[in-house]
């Protein structure tokens, strides 16, 4: 991890040229006590007068809330350019590229400086595979209408990188640059099966070097054998599970994310629910990635040792789901077949001294290094 960043699968974190969001699903936090994102909460403790936060996000019943304002920033956006190290770039760690109120033309600028530092890898995260999948076809469309092959995307970003980097030697640039951008990875936040079967099937279909899924905070037993691909199925193709499907003799995903949640609010993460989701990435051979328990930690992963002001009962664990938008965990008998323990009790410790071993094991992978291996 690099001091540039405290999340555990990038090098740096503080490139956030878009500012401001709206919850869209239970990983952004719910009307009641629970959760809720870590980005609003910075948002809202800088949001006086003056502050990089100020009518993005406030304070509503002591809680932080987003005003609904998003913006691109332009004075952020030429910052990677001053970034001479290769390294991962968690791209706009604290809001969303495909936000409802971003234009089109907002994004190609964002685009074109990732297409101007080939040597940085950005990890793009989103909740909005729906947007990003008819950006990319947009994109792709022009290039047809035009009679330009849709592989490449030339026309649309050269005025950018001229302006950008001031130099009239950027003309024709990115017609020497492969479609999609190979330093770009595109992901979709899916914590529950109801988003998995959402967002999985549109994060397939859209353009990307890499697609990958962060399944944080985990907020409920994620089957990714269930979701199929009849919704994406081109001509001729047999329906089949896409989680293991190759498309154009890749992987539809290339590597998972998955972890509990932190912050004051945080909501416990099951460890079958994590358990479940390594066992099928390794069944796959899809690089897996243990980010962090989060704020509570589970009873058998600390010997049993508890606080009883700190605890937090699971009771049937596999029975339950959380329900979104009522904020609250309820039973929903009959609705996983998986045999799951019995009562589970957490305690509260805080991300720190929760750590990220699941099963005293630590998993880093990352999708490069296991295409490495598979190529030896």
């Amino acid at each position: 991890m690099s001091a540039h960043s405290k999340i555990e699968w990038t090098d740096r974190s503080d490139w956030n040229p878009v500012r401001g969001c709206t919850r869209v699903s239970p990983g952004c936090g719910g009307p009641g006590d629970h959760g809720g994102c870590y980005a609003e909460g910075m948002a809202a403790r800088f949001s006086k007068p003056g502050m990089w936060g100020h009518g993005f996000a406030e304070m509503q019943g002591g809680k932080p809330r987003w005003t609904g304002k998003v913006s691109l920033i332009e004075q952020m956006l030429l910052k990677p350019l001053s970034w001479k190290k290769p390294c991962k770039v968690f791209a706009n760690s604290t809001s969303d590229f495909f936000h409802e109120s971003l234009s089109d033309s907002d994004r190609d600028k964002i685009l074109t400086v990732m297409a101007l530092c080939p040597h940085l890898t950005f990890q793009v995260l989103t909740k909005r595979p729906e947007r990003a999948l008819e950006y990319f076809r947009g994109i792709e469309n022009e290039q047809r209408i035009m009679g330009e092959s849709p592989h490449y995307a030339p026309h649309r970003f050269d005025g950018l990188a001229c302006q950008f980097t001031q130099s009239p030697c950027a003309s024709g640039f990115m017609e020497d640059v492969p479609w999609p951008l190979p330093n770009v990875w595109l992901g979709a936040s899916v914590e529950r099966q109801e988003e998995a079967n959402e967002r999985i099937p549109l994060l397939i279909q859209t353009p990307a070097a890499i697609r990958f899924l962060s399944c944080e905070p985990m907020l409920g037993l994620i089957d990714l054998k269930k979701i199929r691909s009849r919704d994406w199925l081109m001509p001729g193709e047999t329906e089949t599970e896409a989680f293991s499907v190759r498309l154009n003799g890749k992987r539809a995903i290339d590597w998972v994310i998955c972890g509990g949640e932190s912050g004051p609010r945080a909501r416990p993460m099951h460890p079958e629910w994590a358990r479940s989701l390594r066992d099928q990435c390794a069944a796959a051979r899809v690089p897996f990635f243990f980010k962090q328990w989060g704020e509570w930690l589970p009873g058998e992963a600390n010997n049993g040792q508890f606080d009883d002001r700190q605890m937090h009962a699971y009771r049937r664990c596999d029975n339950y789901s959380y329900d979104w938008p009522n904020a609250k965990f309820v039973e929903n008998f009959g609705t996983h077949t998986d045999n799951f323990s019995g009562d589970l009790t957490t305690r509260r410790v805080g991300k720190l001294a929760a750590g990220r071993m699941l099963d005293c094991a630590e998993y880093s992978e990352f999708p490069i290094e296991l295409a490495k291996a598979e190529a030896a």
